[in-house]
């Protein structure tokens, strides 16, 4: 095929020199990005198959060498492009099967008014902005307070069906939640959640009848661009969720991407349903195993509902980073939940990334795991839990450390006011060593929640890797003194000590931690903190053996490095199937 000069939107690419220019100005891209993006431009509109690329360019590599490279150039290409994998204006994924240029694509031969017309694509109209929308907690106005699950679950269900929007940004039910009970003006909540609108409501119920107020306010000005109140029997609850996101739709002008399941659940299931939710959320012990029993009541009273099966997989799951259960012990009720979820539902995005957390931290099978991520990622509306799942379980495992801060960042934007995602960013930007981000991100955390033992964790972890250790203990002390009884809050403050020369100190605490610490991963902090590589590399192997999540969460960190370099490394990756880390 002849060289030829490729136009779309602002870029120009150059096949002959390889060169592509951005308005004009050259654009860093070479090797493999550079090569698919080439083939994918040739043939603007079709198909590019996986198993094209691998012949192309990965021929003679493992299977996990080839997701790897492929998931990394395309990441890469994407970033130098400003795309987007949910919403690409450019690279377009088809899941299982490959990439497809979807952008119009023009040769330098076609009028330059037809460039100008592309190059104008790219700037908005003046003063139009993307809508946002975050729906606050409705206010529950029944006599039983006990009815407080249905008001909450009523929000996070209209939540859900308005994420299911194109060009919708809606703020995820922990940071809307976050303004419970609290009477603040909608301007200043606007602002903290960074929307353009706001939605409230409140529910009464009595009996068997249900009244639903709901209003759309402009963050702006204050002013109601829709209101309505709903008398209806209880059994109408799902037609007034949908017509209440209908409405809002209408009002802010978006289209629906993909439609919810039409499966009407016994009204009973859905009311267990709406209290597991409820009492999961309040993520206590006592409280998972509550919210349990309501999932598996919602199950006998429906068992072709879907949700109730998903929601249990997940109850199951979350017990497993919190050092209540370990992965071994609730990977099969993870599986069975999910694989029935989507027997009944094949287009569950919530079973997809369950299966592929277990495939990836339980199976250490690389290849399910990717496929099951896919499946989740492609969905209509992607939540910050399957990208929180995602980033840490898979892109951080194989060290695809930028695509799995990207992915914390899309989490973050949907819950800005959720202190565990922003730790969790800032932990990742730590142990990239981009470390003046991870400071950055954990003030802002820290300023959510002061004493939360996770940011003040990684806060210390971060300042001991700096060489910073009155700051390292400060943050240490906090973080076990919100939480002295996780391995991990105790092992980064006897890390620390140990530094500071207070050996004896240090040394008690990991004798209070004792022989089996859950998790793990505490002690084998400290040992490599340590420089005690050999038991540090003992303890990795334990974690291993145990299936503990952040054997593969922590694998590629720059904390492991002592370890990774050491002769003990390459047994631990054979056991979790790694491939090399770059």
């Amino acid at each position: 095929m002849p060289s030829r000069s490729y136009i779309f939107g602002p870029f120009v690419f150059e096949e002959a020199s390889a060169e592509l220019r951005k308005y004009g100005v050259r654009v860093r891209l070479q090797g493999q990005p550079l090569q698919i993006l080439t083939s994918l431009i040739r043939q603007p509109g079709q198909v590019v198959t996986r198993d094209e690329f691998q012949r192309q360019l990965w021929a003679g590599t493992t299977f996990v060498d080839f997701e790897h490279g492929l998931n990394a150039a395309i990441n890469r290409l994407r970033q130098v492009l400003g795309d987007s994998a949910d919403q690409p204006l450019y690279i377009e994924t088809l899941p299982g099967r490959g990439y497809r240029f979807v952008a119009s694509v023009q040769s330098a031969e076609q009028s330059m008014t037809a460039v100008k017309a592309a190059l104008a694509a790219e700037h908005p109209q003046p003063g139009r902005q993307r809508p946002s929308i975050a729906v606050l907690p409705f206010v529950n106005l029944s006599v039983d307070n006990e009815n407080e699950y249905f008001s909450d679950g009523l929000s996070e269900e209209i939540i859900n069906l308005l994420a299911r929007f194109s060009g919708l940004r809606v703020i995820a039910r922990t940071s809307a939640f976050a303004f419970k009970g609290k009477h603040e003006d909608i301007r200043r909540i606007a602002e903290a959640l960074e929307v353009t609108n706001i939605l409230e409501g409140s529910v009464r119920r009595a009996g068997n009848r249900i009244r639903v107020a709901a209003q759309l306010i402009a963050a702006a000005d204050g002013s109601h661009l829709w209101s309505e109140r709903y008398d209806r029997e209880l059994s109408d609850v799902f037609a007034i969720q949908d017509e209440i996101a209908q409405a809002i739709a209408t009002a802010l002008q978006v289209k629906l991407a993909a439609k919810p399941s039409e499966y009407k659940p016994k009204l009973t299931a859905y009311e267990a349903l709406l209290r597991g939710r409820y009492y999961r959320q309040k993520f206590t012990p006592e409280a998972h195993a509550r919210g349990k029993e309501c999932f598996e009541q919602a199950i006998a009273l429906d068992p072709n509902y879907a949700a109730p099966h998903a929601e249990l997989g997940l109850n199951y799951l979350l017990l497993a980073p919190n050092a209540v259960r370990t992965l071994t012990e609730v990977a099969p009720f993870v599986r069975a939940g999910a694989r029935r979820a989507l027997e009944l539902d094949p287009s569950d995005g919530t079973s997809q990334f369950l299966l592929g957390a277990v495939a990836a931290a339980h199976d250490y099978d690389w290849k399910g795991a990717a496929d099951h991520f896919a499946k989740a990622m492609s969905g209509s509306s992607v939540s910050a839990e399957v990208r929180w799942c995602y980033a840490v379980h898979y892109l951080r495992a194989l060290g695809l450390r930028q695509e799995a801060v990207e992915q914390m960042q899309r989490a973050v934007e949907q819950d800005p006011l959720n202190v565990t995602w922003r730790a969790i960013l800032a932990h990742i930007l730590s142990t990239s060593e981009m470390y003046d981000r991870a400071l950055e991100e954990l003030g802002k955390a820290l300023e959510l929640d002061e004493s939360h033992w996770l940011p003040n964790f990684i806060l210390a972890e971060t300042y001991l890797t700096l060489g910073r250790l009155p700051e390292a203990v400060a943050a240490a002390e906090k973080a076990y003194r919100a939480n002295p009884g996780h391995s991990m809050t105790w092992g980064i403050l006897a890390a620390v000590l140990a530094r500071l020369g207070e050996k004896n100190r240090a040394a008690a605490l990991v004798r209070e931690g004792g022989e089996s610490p859950n998790p793990i991963w505490g002690r084998v902090l400290f040992h490599l903190s340590c420089s005690e590589i050999e038991q540090a590399a003992s303890w990795y192997e334990k974690m291993i053996q145990q299936r503990e999540p952040f054997a593969i969460i922590f694998a590629s960190d720059s904390i492991l490095e002592p370890l990774r370099i050491s002769g003990y490394w390459p047994k631990l990756a054979r056991l979790m199937n790694l491939p090399e880390l770059a």
